[in-house]
């Protein structure tokens, strides 16, 4: 039943939007485990801090969620943290560095607290869990998860490659850029994979299809592809041959139908480099002038990296399954 109502929630447009948020967070209450108050000691008593933990799924997918905690914490007036230490995260974390937060090896802290200052703290709130489906956006909700965005900073050394280099693979590639965003494996059926909510992802023929008209309507100076998938890659680049991408292994022969992409273990890649260079794509695209494709959590957070500056951009929408 639950799953129903939520498949159903994802189809509605944007002048229900208001009315969609109030039945999630009704939803949440309802479904989710409850919030936990605990005391760690008796430092900071005059705040309360609010700790976002292990979420599920895939990088973007916990970022995505993580935003929803932000404003959640903020209408509390609680002290937001993220920790992905308490609970078994391979999809985040580097056996070599186990000591560290998994989250901390991309992302900065939304407040200038110490995860050891939290747990030497009064007032602690750990956060209740509940699975995030793929909803349509509408313009208010893009500036409210661009306003939380910026809350959230990249930590320097992330923050320095993307940058460095983001520049080599635009360059050449003018200043009317289109972003081509291209899922090509774990949203399409598989038994046992649950895809309640997710986008309806095209074919890679039918998508080239659909993006060249914009492209063509756009005219663009230059390409930038994103996709984990290689088949999809080598099509595309068929297709349009001038399209520039991030040199990285992909998914081919060894994807697994039924696995979700976090779970998946590339054969000569680490998680946390497949992760770093997902985010590097994920930059890209929002460095650029356009954006087609699919509304998933790396589509989203494009978006929101944006901060509304493409001077147009496209959703594929076939619905959501």
């Amino acid at each position: 039943m639950r799953d129903f109502i939520l498949h159903f929630l994802s189809t509605i447009d944007e002048p229900f939007y208001s009315i969609l948020t109030g039945i999630q967070n009704f939803l949440h209450t309802c479904f989710s485990e409850k919030e936990k108050p605990v005391s760690y000691g008796d430092q900071n008593p005059d705040k309360t801090f609010y700790v976002i933990t292990n979420l599920g799924g895939g990088i973007l997918c916990q970022y995505d969620a993580v935003l929803g905690f932000l404003r959640h914490a903020r209408r509390k007036g609680w002290v937001p943290v993220i920790d992905l230490r308490k609970t078994d995260n391979d999809v985040f974390s580097d056996p070599s560095r186990p000591e560290e937060n998994p989250w901390e090896y991309y992302f900065g802290q939304p407040s200038p607290y110490t995860l050891d200052e939290v747990y030497r703290s009064k007032n602690v709130v750990h956060c209740a869990h509940l699975r995030m489906y793929y909803t349509r956006m509408n313009k208010r909700e893009m500036q409210r998860r661009f306003t939380l965005s910026q809350k959230i900073p990249f930590v320097p050394e992330m923050q320095r490659f993307l940058q460095e280099e983001s520049a080599k693979v635009l360059q050449g590639l003018g200043n009317n850029v289109a972003a081509v965003f291209y899922r090509g494996t774990d949203y399409n059926p598989a038994p046992g994979w649950d895809l309640v909510g997710h986008p309806v992802i095209a074919g890679i023929e039918q998508f080239c299809d659909i993006v060249g008209k914009k492209l063509d309507e756009w005219q663009v100076s230059g390409i930038f592809f994103m996709t984990e998938e290689q088949q999809a890659l080598d099509y595309f680049v068929q297709r349009f041959p001038q399209a520039h991408y991030v040199a990285k292994e992909r998914f081919g022969s060894n994807f697994k139908a039924g696995v979700g992409i976090p779970y998946q273990q590339l054969e000569h890649t680490s998680r946390y480099l497949n992760n770093k260079l997902y985010l590097l794509d994920v930059y890209i695209c929002a460095q650029c002038q356009y954006m087609a494709g699919p509304l998933t959590n790396g589509f989203r957070t494009a978006l929101n990296w944006n901060g509304g500056s493409f001077r147009d951009f496209y959703v594929v929408d076939l619905g959501n399954r």
